[in-house]
């Protein structure tokens, strides 16, 4: 039921808590900045290392989501006709067959052209 007692309390308590948690993030990131990526910060520690910009850690994350990312959509083109064959039987679960070799074919080459565009 709209305007319950139930559904307003808890809708005003996360529009308290929300920005409140929000600026609390913003500050512990300038503090965390401040203290591991500034000029006196010790080197030898990881989370200096993690914080200093010498070594970026962003471009291991994104090859390694491109190979999982490219690796997935292979192995879901190479199990769909397999999948299609499944739902028929007889002399439709072939021709269901081919039916998914070619969407899965085309759709391979279109998600691993899209999935190239997003990771330049």
């Amino acid at each position: 039921m709209y305007g319950s007692i139930g559904s307003h309390g808890m809708s005003t308590a996360v529009d308290i808590i929300a920005p409140i948690l929000g600026i609390a993030a913003i500050a512990a990131a300038i503090v965390l900045f401040i203290k591991f990526a500034s000029k006196k910060a010790d080197k030898t520690k990881p989370l200096t290392k993690f914080f200093s910009f010498d070594h970026l850690f962003i471009e291991s994350i994104t090859k390694f989501l491109y190979v999982f990312s490219t690796t997935s959509i292979a192995a879901f083109c190479l199990i769909y006709p397999f999948m299609s064959a499944a739902s028929k039987s007889g002399a439709r679960a072939a021709g269901a067959f081919f039916e998914g070799l070619v969407i899965a074919v085309l759709a391979f080459v279109i998600f691993e052209v899209v999935n190239r565009l997003l990771f330049e």
